[in-house]
């Protein structure tokens, strides 16, 4: 039975990882008429390359999967700032005003959610997310599977 990449992800070992996402119930990514999905694919790589403590060595993205050769750089994560870490997390998953559309990220509120004693999650733990090849590896296509 396969294992978790967050479970056997360790760069003391081996800095380099080969991830695989597939779509589920036969689902095209890039099928017949949606060639242009694919560079919204390679776009999203580019920013969330930006956004996670990775770095991204190639990339293949398939009709129905797609390949990621990736670097984790958790020491360069540990480096982040607790405003840093919030400003990349919010660039993922931006607030929400009532009517659903997504609050710019501005330094009040980076600040504030930085400092906060009980977060919605603990910016250690967004640390380590955004220091991990599975996270980046999900995130990937996720847009584009819905």
């Amino acid at each position: 039975m396969p294992a978790p990449r967050s479970t056997i992800v360790d760069e003391a070992v081996t800095p380099w990882y080969h991830c695989i996402s597939r779509c589920v119930r036969r689902a095209f990514l890039c099928g017949q008429g949606c060639e242009h999905r694919k560079q919204w694919i390679e776009n999203r790589l580019k920013d969330l390359v930006g956004v996670f403590a990775v770095e991204c060595a190639g990339s293949a993205v398939l009709d129905n999967h797609l390949h990621l050769l990736v670097r984790p750089d958790s020491r360069k994560a540990r480096e982040w700032s607790a405003d840093e870490v919030v400003r990349r997390w919010l660039s993922l998953f931006p607030l929400r005003d009532t009517a659903g559309y997504a609050l710019p990220v501005s330094q009040p509120r980076v600040g504030l959610l930085a400092q906060a004693k009980a977060p919605p999650k603990g910016v250690t733990d967004i640390v380590g997310e955004l220091a991990g090849a599975s996270e980046a590896s999900r995130r990937a296509g996720l847009p584009h599977r819905r």
